[in-house]
C-alpha cells in the first residue's frame, strides 16, 4: 500500500478488495477554498486529540493536517468520535484513515456495531469506510476477500433484544436468519430481516409495519440494533414518548443514544423552557448539536423572543443561526410585520419566511387584510382566501395587542371592546397608531382604557378631533383638562355629534387596514 497526496484527493491503493482497486477520499479543503482556522482552535483540538487517542502531539498534528474537517465539526462530535476511535479502533487504523474522525458520529457508530452484530471478525477502519460496499455482498464473496463473519455466534446476542418472543419463536427466527446466511443472501437482506424482527418486537407491531418504517426512512434497515434499542428506551423513559409517536418519527431513530443523553444533560433548559417539554413538541431537536442550539438560543434572546413563542413554533430550532438571525432582523424591523412581534405565533413567520413577500404583495394588490394566519396558511387555504376576498375583520389580533399594552387578560379586553358598537371594524395598524398618538399627547393608559372605543375610529379622524379638543367648550373651565378621567369619552362624543350618531360610521377605519377573517385560514390556531 502507498499513499499519494495532492491538494484535492487522497488516493489509497489496495490489492483487489471486493473488486475495487482504488478508493478515493475527498480532501477536506482544496487550495482554492481552504478556510483560515484560528491557531487557538488548531492547538486545542490537537491537544485534545493527543489526550484522547493517547498519542504524541506530532501524530495528532499529522491527523489534523490530513483531515481539516476535524477543525470544523462541532466540538462535541469531535470528542465523541475521538473517544469512540480510541476505544474500538487501533491507533494505526485512525492514522491511516483520519477521515473517520469527521464522519457523523451516529453514522460511525451505527456502521461499527452493525458489522459487529453480523459477526464481522475484522472491525477495522477500512471496513467501516467500506460498509456501503460490504453490506451489498454475500457472505461467500466477502469470505473470498478475507472478510469473515461468525454470524451464528452473534445470533444469541441478537435474540436477547426480542423482549416479547418466547424461546420457540426465538429459535424459529434464528433458524430463518441462519438459512438466509447459508443460502447466499446478501448481507443487506440479512441485516434488514434482523432489524425488522427487532422493531416488530420492540413496538409490538407486525413485520409489515416494520417494513413500512424502512420505506419511510431507509437507513433503519441497516442500523445497529443495540444502539437503536438504547435510544428507544431513552425516548420512552426520559421523554415519555409513546410507541405511536416514535413510529411517526422514524428518522429520529438514527440519533445515537449517547448523543441524545449528552444533549439532554448539557441543555436542561432552552429559553427558560424545559428541554424535555420542547423535545416532546419537536423531537428532531435531538439531532442538532448543543453548540448550534446555544447559538440559536442567544439569537432568540437578542430579539426578545419568549419561551411561549418558541413553544408555539419550536421548528425554528432547525434553522442555522445565520438564517434565523437574518429572518428575525427583517421581520422585527419591517413596518409590515414588526407590529406582530409580541404575538404568540410570531415565529411561524420565521418558519414560513419564503412565502411572506409574495403573499404580502398579493394581499396589498387586492387591498386585503393581513394577519399571521394568512401568511402561514396552507397554499390551498391562502388561494381560497384570495378568491373569497372577504374583508371581515377579526378582533383577536387587536385584543392580544391591547392586552399586552395594558398588561391585562385578553378576555377582559375583549369584554371591554364589546361594550362598543362595530367592534368588528377594529384593526391592529389603526389601533397602534391611535394608542401611540394619544400617549405622545399626554393621555394616560387608564384614560385610553376608559374610552377604549376610540380605537374603532379612523386614526386621521381621531388626530383631527383631538387637536380641536382643547378648544371644545366643555374643556374650557378645566385647567388640567388633559388629565380628566373621561377625556377620551368626550373625544368620542365630539366625533359622534359631528357625524349625527350614525350607525353606519362612514368615518370608520379604512378596509385596507382591517384584520383578516382568520376562520378561513385557521390551520395554526
Amino acid at each position: 500500500m502507498f499513499v499519494i497526496v495532492n491538494p484535492r484527493i487522497y488516493l489509497i491503493k489496495r490489492k483487489n478488495i471486493l473488486g475495487f482497486k482504488y478508493i478515493r477520499f475527498k480532501s477536506s479543503q482544496t487550495t482554492e477554498n481552504k478556510k483560515v482556522v484560528p491557531k487557538e482552535i488548531i492547538a486545542l483540538r490537537t491537544k485534545k486529540l493527543s489526550e484522547v487517542l493517547d498519542c504524541s502531539k506530532h501524530t495528532a498534528r499529522e491527523l489534523v493536517s490530513r483531515n481539516h474537517n476535524i477543525l470544523s465539526i462541532d466540538f462535541e462530535q469531535f470528542i465523541i468520535n475521538a473517544t469512540f476511535c480510541s476505544k474500538y479502533l487501533r491507533l494505526s487504523d485512525v492514522i491511516e484513515f483520519p477521515c473517520l474522525m469527521s464522519l457523523e458520529s451516529s453514522l460511525l457508530q451505527h456502521r461499527y456495531f452493525s458489522l459487529k452484530e453480523l459477526g464481522c471478525s475484522n472491525l477495522s477502519a477500512f471496513n467501516i469506510l467500506r460498509f456501503p460496499q460490504i453490506i451489498k455482498q454475500t457472505p461467500k464473496v466477502l469470505a473470498e476477500s478475507n472478510i469473515h463473519f461468525n454470524f451464528k455466534h452473534e445470533l444469541d446476542n441478537f435474540t436477547s433484544f426480542l423482549s416479547d418472543a418466547d424461546p420457540f419463536h426465538q429459535n424459529d427466527i434464528k433458524y430463518r436468519l441462519e438459512k438466509m446466511f447459508q443460502d447466499g443472501s446478501g448481507m443487506w437482506k440479512i441485516r434488514e430481516a434482523m432489524n425488522a424482527e427487532f422493531l416488530s418486537s420492540k413496538f409490538n407491531c407486525s413485520i409489515a409495519k416494520a417494513h413500512q418504517l424502512f420505506r419511510r426512512y431507509p437507513p433503519l434497515r441497516l442500523q445497529s440494533i443495540s444502539n437503536t434499542s438504547h435510544l428507544i428506551d431513552l425516548l420512552f423513559q426520559r421523554l415519555n414518548f409513546t410507541v405511536p409517536k416514535v413510529i411517526q418519527l422514524p428518522n429520529l431513530l438514527s440519533v445515537h443514544y449517547e448523543a441524545a443523553e449528552y444533549f439532554l444533560d448539557k441543555l436542561p433548559e432552552i429559553l427558560g423552557i424545559d428541554t424535555v417539554e420542547l423535545a416532546q413538541k419537536y423531537p428532531l431537536i435531538l439531532r442538532r448539536s448543543t453548540e448550534t442550539i446555544q447559538e440559536v438560543e442567544e439569537i432568540l434572546k437578542k430579539f426578545n423572543i419568549s419561551g411561549k413563542q418558541l413553544l408555539n413554533c419550536p421548528k425554528v430550532m432547525s434553522f442555522t443561526p445565520g438564517t434565523l438571525e437574518e429572518r428575525l432582523k427583517y421581520l422585527c424591523t419591517s413596518e409590515d410585520f414588526a407590529l406582530l412581534k409580541s404575538y404568540k405565533k410570531f415565529l411561524w413567520l420565521v418558519y414560513h419566511y419564503g412565502n411572506l413577500k409574495t403573499r404580502l404583495e398579493a394581499l396589498k394588490a387586492l387591498d386585503l387584510p393581513r394577519s399571521i394566519n394568512v401568511f402561514v396558511a396552507a397554499n390551498s387555504n391562502f388561494q381560497n382566501y384570495l378568491s373569497s376576498s372577504k374583508s371581515r375583520s377579526n378582533v383577536d389580533d387587536v385584543c392580544l395587542y391591547l392586552a399586552e399594552f395594558f398588561k391585562l387578560d385578553s378576555k377582559e379586553v375583549m369584554l371591554r371592546l364589546r361594550e362598543y358598537p362595530n367592534t368588528h371594524n377594529s384593526c391592529l395598524a389603526n389601533t397602534s397608531q391611535i394608542v401611540h398618538f394619544l400617549l405622545g399627547a399626554g393621555v394616560s393608559k387608564q384614560q385610553i382604557y376608559n374610552g377604549l372605543g376610540i380605537i374603532l375610529y379612523d386614526f386621521g379622524v381621531v388626530k383631527e378631533y383631538f387637536k380641536e379638543l382643547r378648544n371644545s367648550p366643555p374643556c374650557q373651565p378645566f385647567k388640567y383638562w388633559i388629565n380628566h378621567y373621561n377625556l377620551i369619552q368626550l373625544l368620542i362624543y365630539n366625533i359622534e355629534v359631528d357625524h349625527g350618531f350614525k350607525g353606519s360610521r362612514s368615518y370608520k377605519v379604512g378596509s385596507k387596514y382591517l384584520d383578516s377573517n382568520e376562520l378561513i385560514v385557521s390551520n395554526y390556531a
